[in-house]
């Protein structure tokens, strides 16, 4: 019996944020047939079309996601100008590394929630449109802003 995931109409999927990017998001956290559910990426292979995954999350996921993202746009607004400051202006490596930590001003690490089950369903970036993931929508999120 075939147990893998159907693929799914991607514009169905509503992409709320994200925590890994490569030339994309990875990973995170998407809306999808009423539900929140986790997004990964499955295969890149250097293809122009790429095919995620979809999980399904407890409440206690989705409050886990949230709580970190927010976690992540508090940082991006407050903490990361206060690095890039401490980068530009002390020359010294490793006395930068110092002063970010005294300050306690690295964002906590998360590997985003545990998944122990197997996709309940997958789609391709090429099915949502050249604007899933456009500059507007992303930015507050990203951990390098852009500098205007």
């Amino acid at each position: 019996m075939d147990t893998a995931a159907k693929f799914v109409d991607g514009n169905e999927i509503s992409l709320i944020c994200w925590r890994d990017w490569y030339d994309g998001p990875v990973s995170g956290l998407a809306h999808w047939d009423g539900s929140y559910v986790w997004f990964c990426l499955k295969s890149d292979a250097g293809e122009e079309i790429r095919t995620y995954e979809l999980f399904a999350l407890t409440r206690e996921q989705v409050a886990e996601c949230l709580a970190w993202f927010e976690e992540k746009r508090e940082w991006f607004e407050t903490r990361a100008p206060q690095i890039r400051n401490i980068r530009r202006d002390i020359a010294d490596a490793a006395e930068q590394e110092r002063l970010i930590a005294a300050q306690r001003l690295s964002l906590r690490e998360w590997n985003g929630p545990e998944i122990c089950s197997h996709a309940i369903a997958r789609f391709t970036d090429d099915h949502v449109g050249a604007g899933w993931f456009d500059a507007e929508r992303w930015c507050p999120l990203q951990d390098e802003p852009n500098p205007t």
